[in-house]
């Protein structure tokens, strides 16, 4: 069975569905159906339905890649994985990485929205559930829905460098491609032809750029809660379904449950689509407070990266958060 060779490894709410889309309308590249399967990082902490551990199962995901020089798959938690980055070189050393990263700041606004919207996230108010984070990390003050734990902790979400560092120590820096959101929201062209150059692979290609998901019925949110709320349905459907089938349902309910505006990761994809949704964004002051907090992630990443990010931490730059790419 044909195995998997290129990885989109992170972060979240980063334009990584845009890119996944991207790359699989090339000839040259085949993305599995299913974009995050979740198959590596075994340290990763997930509720039993958002990944996929069974090998035979993962590596189905990848038949209709025959002739590709790439199969790819695209999970967003690797890079927060200990292990992901050992894995995968494992299966396959000679595997293409790329990660993609965005302003510490958007990206919290942004991931907060879509946690509350997809359940891991129950406090609204991003202040609070920031506040939250020391309580969390000892198990309290836990969604009732919560899928990802990890995922509640905002601010170690965007101390980048650690987690990308990881990523070049396994596979050296010449097979990990950094991508920033800054730069694929404002000319994707550009990105997408950067990203072509370091697979090697035909550059003239280009995908509809325009592409939107098809926005969700709003109803299938509560089916969706539902699902991850009653344990004895679960229990009765497993009666019936096995459990490939049984998480396959699963993902195919939360991604048909999610709101999937223009760039697939804009800063707020619930208010992108008119959804009931909301939750409140930081004010000003507070702004400032996590801007200065999360000032040396940013100078270790600009070190790693050797580029100037100074603009993440500018006031201007925060101007950003409510606007869509």
């Amino acid at each position: 069975m044909l195995k998997p060779n290129l990885f989109i490894a992170g972060a979240p709410k980063c334009g990584t569905s845009s890119m996944y889309y991207y790359l699989g309308a090339h000839p040259d590249v085949f993305m599995s159906e299913r974009k995050e399967p979740r198959f590596f990082g075994a340290d990763l902490e997930l509720r039993d339905g958002f990944c996929i551990r069974d090998e035979l199962e993962y590596l189905e995901l990848f038949r209709g890649g025959e002739g590709k020089r790439y199969r790819g798959e695209a999970s967003v938690f690797y890079l927060y994985s200990q292990s992901a980055a050992s894995e995968i070189r494992s299966y396959d050393p000679n595997a293409k990485i790329i990660l993609q990263l965005r302003d510490p700041i958007d990206m919290i606004v942004s991931w907060h929205h879509h946690s509350v919207a997809t359940g891991n996230e129950d406090l609204r108010d991003l202040a609070v559930a920031i506040d939250a984070e020391a309580d969390r990390r000892q198990g309290r003050r836990l969604p009732r829905d919560v899928w990802y734990p990890a995922g509640l902790q905002y601010t170690a979400l965007v101390d980048y460098a650690p987690h990308v560092e990881r990523f070049f120590d396994a596979f050296g820096r010449d097979r990990v491609h950094v991508l920033l959101f800054d730069d694929l929201a404002a000319d994707a062209a550009s990105s997408y032809r950067a990203v072509l150059e370091y697979l090697e692979v035909d550059t003239a290609f280009q995908p509809d750029f325009e592409r939107k998901n098809p926005a969700a019925p709003l109803w299938l949110r509560p089916l969706h809660r539902v699902w991850i709320r009653n344990r004895r349905l679960r229990e009765w459907t497993s009666r019936w379904i096995g459990p490939s089938q049984r998480r396959e349902a699963l993902y195919r309910l939360q991604k048909l449950s999610l709101d999937s505006p223009k760039l697939a990761d804009s800063v707020d994809s619930t208010e992108a689509t008119g959804s009931r949704v909301r939750a409140a964004a930081l004010d000003p002051e507070r702004r400032r407070q996590l801007q200065a907090q999360l000032a040396p992630c940013i100078d270790r990443l600009a070190e790693l990266l050797s580029r100037d990010l100074s603009h993440w931490a500018s006031d201007t730059a925060r101007e950003r958060s409510d606007r869509k790419p």
